[in-house]
Order: C-alpha cells, then sequence, then structure tokens
C-alpha cells in the first residue's frame, strides 16, 4: 500500500518536523539508512474529530513576526529582523542561530537564560486575558518541556492553525509542522522520513532541517473538504490531498444530538485497496466480489477493515457512525490485477470450459501428466543424482494444457520472470522500505554470489551457517 492511517490523540505537544521531498528523501536514505529508513517522501492529511485541534503550520507572516518580536523583548534582542534587511534572509540567519548555534549542550544555559526571559515578561506583563497566541503556547510548552528546549523559541516563527471537527489541512514535504493538542485522523504516504529539530527527545538533524525549510510565507488555511452528499442524518465528505497516493473519505451518520439508526445506503467503489476505520459507532456492509458473489459484515467501532479495489462497497444500515476511508486518489478504471487482458482470459476460459471437467477425466490424459511435471536437475555442488533433485507434480491441480499457457501468459504481462530475476540478485524490490528481499539469500549456495550495495551477501550467510552447525555438532558430540 502506498499509505498510512492513524488516529492521533495529543495531549503534550510533538516535534518540530518536516517531511523531505522525495529527491532528498531518497539521498538520506542512501547517507543515513539507520536514521531514514525509505528513500520517499511523506506528504500528510491531518482531520480533526473534535473542535480546537492546534497545530503549527509554516511561517507566521512578516507582519505577525515582527509583532511577536515587539511584543517579546527578550525574542527581538537575540533574534533580530532588521529594516532593509530581506525578510527571508533574516529569517533564515535567525532559523540559523537557533538550531544550529544555540541548541548546543554548550550554550544550554545561554538557551535558558533566554526562554526564561521570555516566560517572566509574559507572566509579569502581559495580563492573562490579553496574552497573544504565541505567548499562551510558549507557556503550555514550557509546562510540557521545561525551559532548554530550543523548540519554544522556533514557535514564535510559526503559523498557528486551529481546527474544529470535520476540518483539515494538508502538509506538503520540507514544510515545519507540529502538532499542539487535539484529535485527528492523519492519512500519508507510507514513510518514516522525520527531520526534527524540537520539542522532541528523539534524534534531530537540525542541519538537515534548516537546509531544507523554506523561508518564505505562506498563507495557510483549513478545509471542510468536499461535501459528496448531504441529508438530515447524513453526510459524506472527500478529502483529496493533491499527491496520486492518498486521500480520505469520511461518513458520518446520525450525530448524539440527532441519533439515526436504520436504514442508510452508501455505495462506492474504490480505486485502490482502501481501509476502512469505524471511530464510532456501527454499520452493516456489504463488499462486491471478484468471484461475482458479495460478502456481508458487521462494521464494529474501533475496528478497521479493507475493501477490495474496483468492487462495489455498501453500507447498508447505520447507527451513530463515523467511517473513515483512505484510498489512493487515482482517476478513471483501477488498474487491478483481475483486469488484467490475460487473467480475463485465464478466468474465462476456467469459467466456460475447464470448471465442467472433472479431475478424474483430466488425469486420464497422459500428454497433460506428463506437460504437468517437472524435473529439476542438480546444481553445480548438489548431489548428482540420475532421479534429479526435486519433482514438481501439479497433475492434481485442476488445470490443463491450456490453462498452463495461459498461465504463463499471466507470468509474461506481469513481468513475473524479471522480478524474480530483481529478487534473487538482490535488487530493491521492497519499494516501501527501498530495500532488497534476502530470503532466498539464506539458501544459496557457497560461491553463490549476490550483491547488495556492492557487498556480497551469500559469504556472510555461509559463515553464519558454518558456525551453526559446529555448534549444533558440539551439542550433540558433548
Amino acid at each position: 500500500m502506498t499509505y498510512l492511517f492513524k488516529v492521533l490523540s495529543i495531549r503534550t505537544a510533538l516535534s518540530i518536523q518536516a517531511h523531505p521531498h522525495k529527491e532528498l528523501a531518497a539521498k538520506l536514505h542512501a547517507q543515513f539508512p539507520d536514521k531514514y529508513k525509505d528513500p520517499n517522501h511523506k506528504p500528510e492529511i491531518a482531520i480533526a474529530l473534535k473542535d480546537d485541534f492546534v497545530a503549527c503550520y509554516g511561517f507566521a507572516s512578516p507582519d505577525q513576526i515582527k509583532l511577536n518580536l515587539q511584543q517579546n523583548p527578550a525574542l527581538a534582542e537575540n533574534f533580530p529582523f532588521p529594516d532593509g534587511v530581506d525578510f527571508a534572509q533574516a529569517l533564515e540567519a535567525n532559523v540559523t542561530k537557533m538550531f544550529l548555534e544555540l541548541d548546543t549542550d554548550e550554550r544550554k544555559e545561554e538557551r535558558t537564560t533566554i526562554i526564561t526571559s521570555v516566560q517572566n515578561n509574559i507572566l509579569q506583563n502581559v495580563a492573562e486575558g490579553d496574552r497573544s497566541e504565541h505567548q499562551k503556547l510558549c507557556l503550555q510548552l514550557i509546562d510540557q518541556y521545561g525551559t532548554s528546549d530550543i523548540g519554544i523559541l522556533f514557535t514564535f516563527f510559526f503559523n498557528i492553525l486551529r481546527l474544529n471537527a470535520g476540518q483539515s489541512f494538508v502538509i506538503h514535504p520540507d514544510e515545519p509542522h507540529a502538532y499542539i493538542q487535539g484529535d485527528i485522523m492523519e492519512a500519508m504516504v507510507c514513510s518514516d522520513n522525520v527531520v526534527r529539530g524540537g520539542l522532541t527527545p528523539k534524534f534531530k538533524d537540525a542541519k538537515t532541517l534548516v537546509d531544507m525549510l523554506p523561508f518564505e510565507y505562506k498563507e495557510r488555511s483549513v478545509s471542510d473538504g468536499e461535501v459528496l452528499q448531504s441529508g438530515d442524518n447524513h453526510k459524506v465528505i472527500e478529502y483529496k490531498t493533491g499527491y496520486a497516493e492518498f486521500m480520505v473519505t469520511h461518513v458520518k451518520i446520525g450525530s448524539a444530538a440527532a441519533p439515526s439508526e436504520g436504514k442508510y445506503t452508501f455505495n462506492h467503489t474504490f480505486n485502490s485497496m482502501s481501509i476502512a476505520m469505524v471511530i464510532e459507532g456501527s454499520a452493516q456492509a456489504q463488499t462486491q466480489l471478484a468471484s461475482g458473489g458479495t460478502m456481508d459484515q458487521t462494521l464494529e467501532e474501533k475496528s478497521c477493515y479493507l475493501i477490495p479495489p474496483g468492487k462495489t462497497f455498501s453500507l447498508k444500515t447505520a447507527t451513530n457512525a463515523s467511517i473513515f476511508f483512505v484510498s489512493c486518489e487515482i482517476e478513471g478504471e483501477p488498474a487491478t490485477f483481475d483486469r488484467l487482458p490475460s487473467v480475463k482470459a485465464l478466468k474465462d476460459y476456467y469459467d466456460n470450459e475447464l470448471s465442467k471437467t472433472h479431475l478424474k477425466e483430466l488425469l486420464t490424459d497422459s500428454d497433460r501428466n506428463n506437460a504437468l511435471r517437472l524435473l529439476l536437475k542438480p546444481r553445480a555442488g548438489d548431489q548428482d543424482t540420475s532421479e534429479g533433485v526435486c519433482l514438481f507434480d501439479y497433475t492434481h491441480c485442476k488445470i490443463d494444457k491450456k490453462a498452463k499457457q495461459l498461465l504463463l501468459k499471466v507470468a509474461e504481462e506481469t513481468q513475473l520472470q524479471s522480478k524474480l530475476k530483481a529478487q534473487l540478485s538482490g535488487e530493491k524490490v521492497n519499494n516501501t522500505e527501498g530495500r532488497p528481499v534476502l530470503h532466498t539469500a539464506l539458501r544459496r549456495n557457497e560461491g553463490d554470489v549476490v550483491q547488495v550495495d556492492g557487498q556480497d551477501v551469500v559469504a556472510g550467510v555461509v559463515e553464519v551457517r558454518k558456525r551453526m552447525a559446529e555448534f549444533s555438532e558440539s551439542v550433540r558430540t558433548g
């Protein structure tokens, strides 16, 4: 799958971070695979489940940042924006100072003094009702992280978003952000690449973060999504992200104020594999199957379900249900396995001819039986026997010579042979994690070579197997 999908309930602010664009992600993964686990980008969408979700996203406007400096003298003293200096240039210089100069063990005392000065100014000189959003956020973060985390100072340069239930915003690659509080549904491209800079005990990569940030102001807005259906007690909202890898659909039926129980029809065909997550309530659903039949099931609260692509999914009845679906944003016909011409030809042959022939009759055909047996000959290094080393006999499967040829057509259309070769040679066929699949290397013979990043992994496997054999022998012989 190209996406991840989860519920976040945030009580302590999450780290100041950004996710690299694809080219940078590939570079970071190649250089630091222990820190950056895959070569993919990671755009995200956050959808508020309740009112008063708070997040920081992108840089605040020049006027807002300058106002924050005026209201907090310790900030203005340490992070000036001189008149006549380009705003983006001054912003980059100050952020660089924060993360690359002040955020060190040697300058912890200096950093703490600045944060404490800002704190004292707010508490002593600004009445509680007159405090700005950024000042309130500063005090909240000090309660959570103390007075030495550089992220507290960085938030005065942040744009603050407040979302009510159902509102959303999309986080694009390289953009700084931090979730502060609230409950959200979050969907994203399948990646684990996070470049952190503050408000975290985890690994921070300040140099990469400063290098990747776009030092510019963009107006930020929240989206209510696009309403696809709406009635007295139901609403279907679609949240597109601008990325083909993921989008979200929300079906809301009834509420505590206007409860709903009984018949409701929602029919949809997803163009990719979809995950349904039931946040509250329950529903009776029906899914069309590839065989032509249907499957009925109960969607239960706080449960997840897989929905196949290209097949009609229906909600028949629901009780005060809130269900989120994540899928890919693909236009047109879904590119599913069962739509391949070779697969259709195989299915047609089976449905119209082969299914009507009993296996007993097939087993009387000696030419067929011989065509469905394969004797593997020994490889170099295997014990040589005239009988071979392994017999594959699939005569008792309900196929014939024509079905075998149709299966080979499927293998050809799906490029099975080249994919097997790529796997066996150590190519990085696991695209999600950006690494090879090396199960078969465990069974290779001494002298075989499988190169991964310039290193022969078979030699290491053989060495471990030898040690295992020696240990096993020592146990057996006492």
